[in-house]
């Protein structure tokens, strides 16, 4: 089984790294995107002046493109398509900011945690007849805090 990138062959065809000229493979991928790029399209048109096969698929493809109705489908492919790949990045997006906003609160309930600890500590060694100002060294809380505690 093969895989086939287009981006990463259009990439290679831009640098010049292959030849829809002398690659009949290179030259029937980049029809796939010649509808969507008029500078693959002028170079298909050449090569068709010369490749009859090539010359018919393109006519062919013209041709049901003018038919309203298989334009219509191409529309209404083309717009799922868009849909679906606007939906993804959406709930990407939707994630990023869940998983920022979780983060958040992490650090808001650590810290929470922490000044919790601290006051606990406070009030024990309070409780135990330390003096504020030792126990605001101790815990790294204000003599204000410390006080407001006792009470």
């Amino acid at each position: 089984m093969d895989f086939l990138e287009l981006p990463k062959l259009i990439s290679k065809w831009r640098q010049r790294e292959v030849s829809p000229w002398e690659n009949i493979l290179v030259r029937w991928l980049l029809l796939l995107e010649g509808s969507e790029n008029p500078e693959i399209l002028e170079t298909l048109e050449e090569i068709a002046m010369q490749d009859s096969i090539l010359h018919e698929a393109m006519a062919a493809w013209e041709k049901l493109s003018d038919d309203p109705k298989v334009r219509e489908e191409y529309y209404m492919r083309r717009k799922a398509i868009l849909d679906e790949k606007a939906a993804v990045r959406e709930a990407e997006l939707r994630m990023q900011e869940v998983e920022l906003r979780l983060k958040e609160e992490i650090t808001k309930g650590k810290a929470e945690g922490k000044a919790e600890g601290k006051a606990e500590v406070a009030k024990n060694l309070l409780d135990m007849g330390m003096e504020v100002s030792k126990v605001a060294k101790a815990t790294g809380l204000s003599e204000e805090e410390i006080t407001m505690l006792r009470d």
